[in-house]
């Protein structure tokens, strides 16, 4: 449909991860899709403003800026998701088409409970910013998307798949 869609796999992720189903047999999938250029003639993806940090503090309120910018002033909108599944420990290396296999969740847990948090984790539809605060230690793996939009028409998205580590610390003021 004169669609790209761009991907790197790869396989599994640390055992440790308590909120997938057998982390150490799921990998991961990065994908970007160039739209048709019916929709788009020149168009450029957003760009993330921020890495994500790697540890965060147990019982200290998030406040974690994802959001993104777009050199064509398009319009774009934020959610959390479930990351894609990638390579198997069948072909580790392997790299297979779409559609993409979302994350298992582990019992408990979903693209909108990501982690032990109280209150929830949430991202800012429109701003990008995380919220929350989180309860449990752990690795917790995250996902976030970015639409792009141009006067209303949807033109494609990006996704974000990064890990947190939870742990108990305090935050220097």
């Amino acid at each position: 449909n004169g669609e790209y869609t761009l991907v790197y796999q790869r396989y599994s992720r640390n055992s440790t991860v308590l909120n997938i189903f057998a982390p150490d047999q799921t990998g991961s999938s990065y994908t970007s899709v160039i739209p048709t250029t019916n929709l788009a003639i020149c168009n450029n993806s957003p760009v993330f403003s921020n890495l994500p940090p790697t540890v965060i503090c147990a019982d200290s309120p998030l406040f974690i800026n994802q959001s993104a910018t777009d050199i064509d002033g398009d319009s774009l909108v934020y959610s959390l998701v479930s990351p894609f599944h990638g390579s198997s420990n069948f072909d580790p290396t392997g790299t297979y088409p779409p559609p993409y296999d979302q994350l298992p969740w582990a019992d408990g847990y979903s693209e909108a409970y990501p982690m032990d948090s109280n209150p929830v984790l949430s991202i800012g539809a429109n701003s990008g910013l995380i919220t929350g605060t989180p309860t449990q230690e752990g690795f917790y793996v995250i996902g976030i998307k970015v639409e792009e939009y141009r006067n209303g028409v949807y033109l494609g998205e990006i996704l974000r798949d990064f890990r947190f580590l939870v742990v108990d610390c305090e935050i220097a003021t």
